[in-house]
């Protein structure tokens, strides 16, 4: 009996793991969408302006 009840709580364990998982990665992108946000800006504002000829996609 005590070998059941072993395996029932290794799939509550990796459930909690990918929760987990899921919030450092969400935590990691949003770090990344901070620090690369003004640069990726800057970028789709230059193409939009050799594109349209104006000035693009202003904030």
């Amino acid at each position: 009996m005590k070998k059941k009840s072993i395996f029932l709580n290794c799939r509550g364990q990796s459930v909690t793991e990918y929760i987990l998982l899921s919030f450092v990665l969400i935590i990691a992108a949003m770090g990344v969408n901070k620090l690369f946000a003004r640069s990726i800006a800057k970028y789709f504002n230059h193409v939009a302006s050799l594109r349209t000829g104006g000035v693009g996609m202003l904030p």
